[in-house]
């Protein structure tokens, strides 16, 4: 088995994880901290995703090695497979969006519930809030992009 498919099997692990987390035990749950871990799982699924495809295209000299960081890979990614690939431009959109929320999650210190919402606090006592709704599209974003990058290493 190739590096790319365990990176993609790890990716569809954390998609799996992640759905029966935000679907059936939030529900019970319903705590702040519980919420970002399942967003850093979602963000995790997309990093091992997104590696498992520019492994694939290394391998099959489409592109020259690349640094492993998030917000590096995801550069990469769009500007030398995206395009070639054919994803739209809402997955690129939807990758920026992940990479802001990775670095809000780590540089926060504080967080909180309320309602549906989740407020993320840092030292300085910059906000951001999410709502319940956005980390679920983030999660069908996440389940489309893996079930795409899934679709190109399996066809060759």
């Amino acid at each position: 088995m190739e590096n790319y498919h365990e990176l993609l099997n790890k990716a569809k692990k954390e998609i799996d994880s992640s759905d029966h987390l935000l679907f059936v035990t939030y529900n019970i749950v319903k705590d702040s901290k519980f919420v970002f871990s399942v967003t850093n799982q979602l963000i995790d699924a997309v990093k091992y995703a997104i590696e498992a495809l520019l492994e694939f295209e290394r391998k099959s000299k489409l592109i020259e090695p690349y640094p492993k960081q998030f917000n590096f890979m995801v550069d990469t990614f769009k500007k030398k497979v995206s395009e070639r690939r054919e994803f739209e431009t809402s997955t690129l959109v939807f990758l920026n969006k992940l990479v802001l929320m990775e670095q809000t999650i780590d540089s926060s210190s504080l967080n909180f519930r309320r309602g549906e919402t989740y407020v993320l606090a840092d030292e300085e006592f910059g906000t951001q809030a999410i709502e319940l709704q956005t980390i679920k599209s983030y999660f069908s974003d996440a389940k489309s992009f893996v079930e795409k990058v899934g679709e190109i290493i399996e066809q060759d």
